[in-house]
């Protein structure tokens, strides 16, 4: 696959509707390295689809969200204690 196609591997598979596209390791590591723009787009696809499968699909996007998010609240802590210093 090209460095595009990786990019945005997940956003095709879910607006093609073939969940197994992806591993579930693929989708978890495609929603940790996404933009939040293609997270974004992403997201809308995935609340368009039914099913078991997608259910875990989202379920992966939810942990990778959570991780994101509570790196970036790390790193604004330490960006605070820094000032404080």
């Amino acid at each position: 696959m090209t460095r595009k196609a990786n990019r945005y591997a997940g956003l095709n598979a879910a607006q093609k509707n073939d969940f197994l596209k992806l591993t579930p390791a693929e989708w978890k590591s495609y929603f940790g390295n996404a933009s939040q723009r293609t997270l974004r787009k992403t997201y809308g696809q995935l609340c368009q689809r039914n099913g078991s499968e997608w259910e875990r699909v989202k379920a992966l996007f939810v942990e990778a969200l959570i991780a994101k998010q509570s790196k970036v609240g790390s790193s604004h802590g330490q960006e605070i204690n820094q000032c404080r210093n």
